[in-house]
C-alpha cells in the first residue's frame, strides 16, 4: 500500500471513529471496523493518560467491548469513571479495587451482570446503568451506604436487591422500562427518596397510574 493509500485510509478511520462516537448503541454494535481501524484506534487509547487530577476519566464513546484490566489498579486516584455508550458486555471483579470511586456511569452498555464487588465501593454516590440488558443486581449494593443516585432504566431487571432499603441515602431511583413484577417493599425504609420512577414495568404492588408518584410508591410499600 502506497503512502498515499495509507493516510488515506486511516482519515476514512478516524471520520469512522468520529461518526460512532455520535451514534446510539445498537449502531455501534453493528459497526464494522477493519483490522488496520483497530490499529488505529489503538493507538489512539495510547494517548489516554490516567485519570486527572480530580481523579476523573473519560472512557464514553470509544466502541470497546472490553474494559482494560489498568483500571482497576487506579483504585487510589479514580473517583468518577464514565465508559458509557460503549459496547462492554462484562465487569471484572476488579472494579471493588476502586474504593475512592464516587460516580460510575456505564449507561448504554450491553452489561449483563454486575459484580458483586461493587458493593466494596462503598464511597459511591451515583451509578448510572441506564440501556442495559441487567436481569437483576446484587445484594451487595446495600453496602453502598453512601449511594444517592441509582439510575437502571432501560433494563431487563425483574426485582430489584432486597438490600435497596438499607441505604439510607438514597435520594433518586429511576427504574422506568424494565420488567419489574413490583416494587421492592423495603424501599419504604429509604427516608431520604424524594424521586422514584417505575413507569413502563408490570409491577403489581404498584398501580400503572401511581408507577411515578413517588408519595404513593412508598405508602404503597409500606
Amino acid at each position: 500500500m502506497s503512502k498515499s493509500e495509507d493516510q488515506g485510509l486511516t482519515r476514512l478511520v478516524r471520520e469512522r471513529l468520529c461518526q460512532t462516537k455520535c451514534t446510539h448503541r445498537d449502531s455501534v454494535e453493528r459497526a464494522v471496523v477493519s483490522p488496520l481501524s483497530c490499529a488505529v484506534m489503538e493507538e489512539f487509547d495510547d494517548l489516554l493518560k490516567e485519570p486527572d487530577e480530580s481523579g476523573y476519566l473519560d472512557l464514553s464513546h470509544r466502541a470497546w467491548a472490553t474494559l482494560d484490566d489498568v483500571l482497576w489498579t487506579w483504585g487510589q486516584q479514580l473517583i468518577v469513571l464514565n465508559v458509557a455508550f460503549n459496547n462492554v458486555k462484562s465487569i471484572s471483579v476488579g472494579i471493588g479495587e476502586l474504593v475512592l470511586l464516587r460516580e460510575f456511569d456505564m449507561s448504554c452498555n450491553s452489561l449483563e451482570a454486575l459484580p458483586d464487588e461493587i458493593g466494596h465501593c462503598t464511597r459511591l454516590k451515583k451509578i448510572r446503568l441506564n440501556g442495559n440488558r441487567l436481569k437483576e443486581l446484587p445484594e451487595s449494593i446495600g453496602n453502598c451506604k453512601m449511594l444517592e443516585e441509582l439510575i437502571i432504566s432501560e433494563n431487563a431487571l425483574e426485582l430489584l436487591p432486597k438490600s435497596i432499603g438499607s441505604v439510607p441515602t438514597l435520594r433518586v431511583l429511576k427504574a422506568a422500562n424494565n420488567h419489574l413484577r413490583e416494587v421492592e417493599p423495603t424501599i419504604c425504609q429509604c427516608l431520604a427518596l424524594e424521586d422514584i420512577d417505575v413507569q413502563g414495568n408490570d409491577t403489581a404492588n404498584v398501580p400503572n397510574e401511581l408507577r411515578a408518584n413517588t408519595k404513593m410508591i412508598i405508602w404503597l410499600c409500606r
